[in-house]
């Protein structure tokens, strides 16, 4: 095995490379020295069995007392290794024990010394235990221990954040597997796929707080960083770019996955008081306080008798001296910057925008991350919408309340950071006129005809027709597709059919004009979509064929439902609710039945809710529309699961036994409780849900599962039976 050369500027540099020095009787005969000087002995020596005592003369111990007791060991039948290897563990102790009492300069003339054997197994630990001494390692050394990758597993934990300190390539080499693992983690595609803002929430967690303490991956990303400026720096660092550059030119689910990670890492940073003062530095902490404090609220405020999904009073002041304050800070230039308004001192910064190309303003792009945190944007829309009634009741004018502009705003800002990473042009966005102006018209006019009209009705008969000013918005701005989808979510949950059909009629008219690479933007309306259609079914507020089933069912959730396979399984879930609709229908209509003939009067059939043919249309309409991301689930899975069981393809401190792995996982990100991901023959994220409709594949029926008592068949469902492998 080869040797570590000593970092040059060393005041000793004890590997020359010249042969005489690796034939000096004073340097011992091991690695790479050893390995040298063996080689050339043998190579240049007419008498083998000569050189050959030459070379154990001077790998042989110094003491002269040594050969006798070496003698009585061989005759007692121990073995030179066995005697050498003893004799070397006890030799290390000594060492190491002197070690612990070295002062600074001592240790680093010791490691000169050792670093050049760090390679070979039975000499690590002494330079490794110096290491761990040190308070700070040299940054030669550093440079060299972050080149080998198996020594650097092995590393403790300070000195792996002190080569992260000038690795930044190892940084993110290390970061980058973590945070994929991360936010592709069932927990967190929940989050951001909920757009339940102060209502019901899906089942999980009660809080953000909990997320960041149980999620594996995202506490190994803390421990990396530890209590280091620049590897916090660093890691965050790391986020940001990954966000600029992720692909695609619309933010889906894996794009805002990263802003998400941002403001949570921070917040991870702010509950940890051993930590905290790193938080406390980080310019867009105050931000990230602020929402989640708001978010925790806004959860909580139902359950304490208290409307969910609305800013407190002190919420919003705090946002807005968020920004004032961000709006007055020196850029370290000798003068005052313009405010982020784009105005002069004592402006309001409601309505125009400063423009920056320095490293400074990026702070208010990473504060757009902050805000584009999927439970943060959707947060500022419900507040967004929470203002349109009071402007309408005070017969008010959007685009002059200063509250609504300035949501309106962080709103621009959160859609917008991306874009002002790629071209580093940082501003706090001006409000936009056809936002504050048009949109926002057209959401109050839905309000007023909503206050206006009775006619509810979800099979009224009326057709579909899109608000064409609507569609035009949709297709422009992805501040009006945010906000639209949670207010028509709102008129759902109002049971406001009318403008649910004219919503999802204008929705589906621009998806149809729109990029197809566009529907994952839509990923987290699309989930929350299919929870309300599943909860609405067996309510008998919603039915198979409606018009309100034909726009959010037939026409967008099965356009959606190749988005992401969380999104897939929701959509499923919604049929399996169907099917037991259709088992109740027959359980009725023998009991119906009975009573007839029991009674002698005529018995009169019902419609049957859900048909099995339709049943099985549905789920082969689905296997069909997903075969490319139950692909791309199954790829990021397998990657994901060789990354956590150590794959060698993820070098590191992670894989093998290194300082960051010296704390287990608390949670696995992949979260057991979850059916979509319990099994282990999952691995598209959505097999489990289809089984839950197919009979037993053992054959033995229970009877009492919703599969069983379906009693599909093969011929009646070809496709389900053929995916689920049921033969």
């Amino acid at each position: 095995m080869s040797t570590h050369t000593v970092p040059h500027g060393s005041p000793h540099n004890v590997l020359n490379g010249s042969e005489a020095q690796y034939t000096n009787a004073q340097q011992p005969l091991v690695g790479e020295l050893g390995q040298s000087t063996i080689q050339s002995v043998l190579s240049h020596t007419e008498h083998p069995g000569n050189a050959i005592k030459e070379i154990q003369l001077k790998a042989s111990l110094r003491n002269h007392h040594c050969r006798p007791l070496l003698s009585l060991l061989d005759e007692l039948g121990v073995t030179r290794l066995e005697t050498h290897t003893r004799m070397l563990e006890s030799a290390k102790q000594v060492l190491c024990s002197r070690i612990e009492t070295m002062q600074e300069d001592g240790l680093l003339a010791l490691l000169e010394e050792t670093f050049p054997y760090v390679s070979i197994d039975g000499l690590r630990s002494v330079p490794l235990d110096i290491l761990k001494r040190l308070e700070a390692v040299p940054e030669a050394y550093l440079q060299e221990l972050g080149e080998d990758h198996d020594l650097f597993a092995e590393l403790p934990a300070s000195v792996q954040r002190q080569v992260y300190e000038v690795n930044r390539k190892l940084l993110q080499e290390h970061a980058a597997p973590l945070m994929a693992v991360y936010l592709h983690g069932v927990a967190v595609v929940r989050q951001e796929l909920n757009m339940d803002v102060g209502g019901k929430s899906i089942k999980g967690p009660p809080t953000r707080q909990t997320y960041r303490k149980t999620l594996a991956h995202l506490v190994k990303l803390v421990n990396m960083i530890g209590g280091s400026p620049k590897v916090y720096r660093g890691m965050m660092d790391v986020c940001v770019s990954k966000f600029k550059e992720s692909e695609g030119l619309y933010v889906g689910p894996n794009q805002a996955g990263y802003c998400l990670l941002r403001s949570q890492l921070l917040m991870a940073f702010h509950d940890n008081a051993s930590f905290r003062q790193l938080a406390n530095e980080d310019p867009c902490h105050d931000l990230a306080w602020i929402l989640d404090a708001a978010i925790a609220h806004s959860r909580d405020a139902p359950a304490q008798g208290q409307e969910g999904g609305v800013l407190k009073p002190a919420h919003m002041a705090s946002l807005k001296k968020f920004f004032w304050d961000f709006d007055s800070k020196d850029t370290g230039r000798g003068k005052k910057r313009k405010h982020l308004s784009g105005g002069s001192e004592g402006e309001s910064p409601l309505y125009s925008g400063g423009d920056w190309r320095d490293d400074h303003g990026k702070v208010i792009a990473e504060a757009g991350m902050i805000l584009r945190d999927p439970s943060a944007l959707h947060l500022i829309i419900k507040q967004v919408l929470h203002r349109l009634p009071v402007i309408f009741e005070a017969q008010g004018v959007p685009s002059e309340d200063e509250d609504l502009v300035f949501l309106t705003r962080l709103l621009q800002l959160a859609v917008g950071c991306r874009q002002m990473l790629k071209e580093k042009r940082y501003a706090f966005p001006p409000v936009k006129m056809e936002l504050a102006g048009d949109f926002f018209a057209v959401l109050i006019g839905f309000t007023m005809e909503a206050a206006l009209d009775d006619s509810y009705d979800a099979q009224d008969g009326v057709v579909d027709e899109p608000n064409q000013q609507l569609v035009e918005l949709l297709m422009r701005e992805e501040v009006v597709r945010h906000v639209t989808a949670m207010y028509t979510l709102e008129r759902i949950a109002a049971r406001d059919w009318a403008r649910t059909r004219t919503l999802m009629a204008s929705i589906n008219q621009a998806l149809s004009l729109l990029d197809e690479r566009a529907l994952p933007e839509w990923a987290a309306f699309a989930a929350t979509l299919a929870r309300r259609m599943a909860e609405l079914l067996p309510q008998q507020q919603v039915g198979l064929g409606d018009p309100v089933w034909r726009v959010c069912v037939d026409t967008f959730l099965l356009k959606a439902v190749d988005i992401d396979s969380q999104v897939h399984g929701e959509v499923v879930r919604i049929f399996a609710e169907g099917a037991d609709q259709h088992l109740k229908h027959e359980e009725q209509a023998k009991q119906r039945k009975a009573s007839a003939a029991k009674t002698g009067t005529s018995y009169q059939p019902r419609l049957d809710p859900f048909p099995v043919p339709l049943l099985v249309d549905y789920l082969h309409k689905c296997l069909a529309a997903t075969k490319h991301s139950r692909k791309r689930h199954r790829k990021r899975k397998q990657e994901e699961m060789q990354f956590i069981k150590g794959n060698k393809k993820h070098r590191g401190g992670y894989s093998s036994g290194g300082g960051l792995t010296s704390r287990p996982p608390i949670v696995d990100d992949m979260d057991q409780q979850d059916r979509l991901d319990v099994s282990p023959d999952n691995t598209d994220g959505v097999r489990s849900e289809y089984a839950i409709l197919a009979p037993s594949s053992s054959g033995e029926s229970s009877g009492f599962s919703l599969g069983d008592r379906l009693k599909l068949t093969k011929d009646m469902a070809p496709d389900l039976f053929s995916y689920l492998r049921i033969y």
